[in-house]
């Protein structure tokens, strides 16, 4: 799978067993209900990993004996369409959102990593670079904990600590 197909990993609300729509399923088809949830969240990931709306019976999990009616229990709360397909409305809601998200990082990556690239082409580094410094020089007078005053020197570090007299 290249990664303009899809994802390996999905979008899906933490809230999902609460949508009006799976609730709905659960109270009109409790019959079917548990095996319609799982062929639901098995079509969800089978489209999210394909790119593309996949159809249910395409996506339904082998672990799974298929059941006609949990496929009819998804479309009548509209889950699904009749044709067994998540909701055009829903999938670019979800999917169209999160690729478009995820393409606007990878560019985002790709411009941060040329800049640096040609960065650190135009910077000279090692031995026989000009630098400056590194640690700059201070003018002002020091106190150490002792309470002694003194001014460094042009060719001394700027003092970290306790300056002794």
């Amino acid at each position: 799978m290249s990664r303009d197909d899809g994802f390996a990993v999905m979008d899906v609300s933490s809230d999902i067993v609460n949508d009006p729509k799976v609730r709905k399923l659960f109270r009109l088809s409790p019959d079917h209900a548990n095996a319609a949830f799982v062929a639901f969240i098995a079509t969800l990931g089978e489209s999210w990993k394909a790119g593309r709306r996949v159809n249910i019976t395409d996506a339904w999990p082998g672990y799974l004996t298929f059941d006609q009616d949990a496929v009819d229990a998804l479309v009548s709360v509209g889950l699904l369409d009749r044709r067994g397909l998540l909701s055009l409305r829903a999938w670019e809601g979800w999917f169209g959102i999160a690729k478009m998200r995820r393409e606007t990082a990878r560019d985002r990556w790709r411009r941060a990593n040329e800049k640096r690239h040609a960065d650190a082409a135009m910077v000279p580094r090692g031995n026989g670079a000009d630098t400056e410094a590194t640690v700059p020089i201070r003018s002002s007078p020091t106190r150490s904990v002792e309470g002694y005053t003194r001014t460094p020197t042009f060719s001394e570090p700027r003092a970290r600590g306790v300056v002794k007299p």
